[in-house]
């Protein structure tokens, strides 16, 4: 986790990869903030940009130069208007991470290695399926990660692979029942004995980590790297000192 040490620390987030991203992971860094008054929480800038192209399509079509380009921009935007960190509430993003924490001016936090320091903390997680984008499965976004930690990837079939897309691309649409029974019916096809966790490895995702958790309570763990990277950057924010200015 990078060193959050600047007393005007302000978080910039690189929203609109899919629309609710952004303002879901916020909502995430109210609820991980130890706050008892309004002066208590981080001061946060969001932009949304509607106009980063898809990433995965961006992906497979020009190696994500299109969206990295349009990523950095949005990240400019956030400097400017005085963010000192920034985070991109996107998974397939993350294939080209280093590339753009490159072309911006202040630290990004990356949501696989705060997922990474999460397995690493925890015990008894051996298989992990994982649900995510195809530019993400495609890119290997989570291999370095769970080979250090030792992890076994499980990934859907190309046919069930279909099905996550679709759940994903339905919350963009606004189709948020749709995907969840998708959702569902997909974890009673995939889930298996031997399978300890579930990546959420896409931010629509994310939007189900409740519903699911309850549903599979004490069988599955259900691994969220938005609300993971919420809770580590609110953690960071709190050694800092409530109110410092």
């Amino acid at each position: 986790m990078l060193e959050i040490v600047n007393k005007k620390f302000a978080l910039g987030i690189i929203g609109g990869m899919g629309p609710l991203a952004g303002v879901h992971f916020q909502k995430l860094l109210i609820e991980a903030v130890n706050a008892r008054k309004d002066q208590d929480h981080m001061p946060v800038i969001c932009f949304t940009n509607p106009q980063i192209p898809d990433r995965t399509a961006s992906l497979a079509v020009d190696g994500g130069v299109s969206y990295m380009a349009e990523i950095v921009r949005a990240g400019r935007v956030l400097e400017k208007a005085g963010a000192s960190v920034l985070v991109m509430p996107c998974i397939t993003a993350h294939a080209r991470f280093s590339e753009i924490a490159s072309m911006v001016h202040v630290p990004i936090v990356s949501l696989v290695a705060e997922t990474e320091r999460f397995i690493r903390s925890r015990t008894g997680i051996r298989n992990v399926l994982v649900l995510a984008t195809d530019g993400a499965i495609r890119e290997n976004i989570f291999e370095d990660s769970s080979s250090r930690c030792g992890v076994c990837l499980v990934m859907p079939s190309v046919a069930d692979q279909r099905e996550v897309m679709r759940s994903i691309y339905a919350v963009k649409k606004g189709e948020r029942e749709k995907a969840i029974t998708r959702m569902r019916e997909l974890l009673r096809l995939l889930y298996a004995p031997g399978i300890d966790a579930v990546m959420l490895g896409c931010t629509e995702l994310s939007l189900f980590f409740d519903e699911l958790s309850d549903e599979y309570k004490d069988t599955l763990l259900f691994i969220d790297p938005m609300r993971i990277t919420a809770q580590a950057i609110a953690d960071r924010f709190s050694t800092m000192g409530v109110g410092d200015e």
